[in-house]
């Protein structure tokens, strides 16, 4: 989940809640596979792991007044794998 940049009212309004949440035990720190900042700040994205769709909004509900959120489902791919079947598949191709 993507979040757009920021005006600095709703920056501090947002880390405060998430300083909250986090004491109170609502962020499910279990759940965040990655917590990411793009370059030059103002921007990042948050990798989670939920079963259901309901699950994630109970999650994004509490910053969804705040922000914009872009979700992305995404699949993790082995590097080595990933590169012999593109390979088998050139090779296909060139018969």
């Amino acid at each position: 989940m993507g979040t757009a940049a920021l005006t600095r009212n709703l920056y501090f309004e947002i880390h405060t809640g998430q300083f909250f949440r986090i004491e109170g035990g609502a962020n499910n720190p279990d759940r965040i596979n990655g917590w990411y900042n793009l370059a030059g700040g103002g921007a990042g994205f948050l990798i989670v792991t939920y079963d259901e769709v309901t699950q994630l909004t109970a999650f994004l509900q509490p910053y969804m007044d705040l922000m914009s959120f872009d979700v992305r489902a995404i699949n993790q791919l082995d590097y080595d794998e990933r590169i012999s079947e593109l390979r088998a598949i050139a090779g296909q191709n060139r018969s």
